[in-house]
Parts: C-alpha cells; structure tokens; sequence
C-alpha cells in the first residue's frame, strides 16, 4: 500500500472535522431535547423567579396578572405587579405563564425545594390583619381584612364587620391592597 499524499490527508483530515461537527450538533440536540422533557411548570417558575423576569400570568379564574415571579413556595408563587403591589397565586389556579416580549426562552428542566404553602403563608399573613382582596376560581372578589387561616379556610373581615368564609381550593389569588 502506497503511503497518503497531501490531498488524500487533507480530505481525511476535512471528513473528520465534518464528522466530529456533526456529532456536536447531534450531542448539542439530544441534550436540549432531554431538558426540554425533564422540564416542569416548577422549574420554569425558578427560571423566572431567579432572573426576575416579567411576566404575564393567566388563572382559571380568568384573571390576567402581570409583573414579576418574586417568591415561590411549594405551592404558590408570588408576583410582584408594576406598581408594587403583591398577589399570592396557588400553583393549581394559574393556566399559563409568558414571559414578556423580549425574554430569554427556559426549559424548566430545575429542580424546585421550597417547602412554605399558601396555607402556611397566609397564617403568618394574618397575624398582621393585612387588607386583601381575595379572589375565587368562580370569579368572586371578597375584599377586608384577613383575619384568620383555618386548615382549609381562610376568614375576611368585610367593611361591614362580618366575616367571609373562603375555602382555600376555591382561591385563584390573593392580593395585599
């Protein structure tokens, strides 16, 4: 067998970088393709929190919220709307998350260990009696102070100085006013 010339090394040389640079981009896609299955609706919350994205926020209850992923328990998120204003959202009533225009894409392929729930955050609230407006799954709007959080309820105060009872599955969100 006759030794290589330059020509043949050359084309050698040229199908193995070819080959090597499409085994890249294979390696590239199967990898973007597996974060992109491991993603979850948690983990792109994380995303968005960490780079405090704004984003507009959809809910069962037909509410469109918008502003930035602030906090995140093991149940709920909390948004931070434009003028400041802080809403609880439970993770059950939001129906879709985007990202304003402009904003880098996520896979949501983090992993999320925030322990705190809605239930637990709003026993803490209501150690403050804080105004809020709490909004149901069914779209209704009770108004007055927080004054208490049962295990699966939780008690306004209207300006009438009777209480509202709200079970917690029926929250959509709830804002401080």
């Amino acid at each position: 067998m006759a030794p290589p010339n330059d020509r043949e090394l050359r084309e050698l040389t040229d199908r193995t970088r070819a080959e090597e640079a499409a085994s890249a981009r294979r390696r590239q896609r199967s990898l973007l393709a597996q974060a992109g299955e491991e993603g979850t609706f948690a983990g792109v919350l994380v995303d968005l929190a960490e780079r405090r994205a704004p984003v507009a926020l959809h809910t069962r209850a037909g509410r469109l919220l918008r502003g930035t992923v602030r906090s995140l328990g093991a149940d709920h998120l909390g948004l931070v709307g434009p003028g400041g204003d802080l809403t609880y959202v439970p993770l059950a009533a939001v129906t879709g998350i985007r990202p304003e225009p402009g904003a880098r894409s996520t896979d949501g392929d983090r992993r999320d260990r925030r322990t705190a729930t809605l239930h637990a955050l709003l026993v803490e609230l209501a150690i403050d009696r804080p105004t809020v407006a709490i909004y149901t799954v069914g779209g209704d709007r009770v108004p007055g102070r927080l004054r208490a959080a049962g295990r699966d309820l939780a008690t306004v105060r209207g300006g009438t100085g009777s209480d509202c009872y709200v079970a917690l599955a029926a929250i959509n969100d709830v804002a401080l006013i």
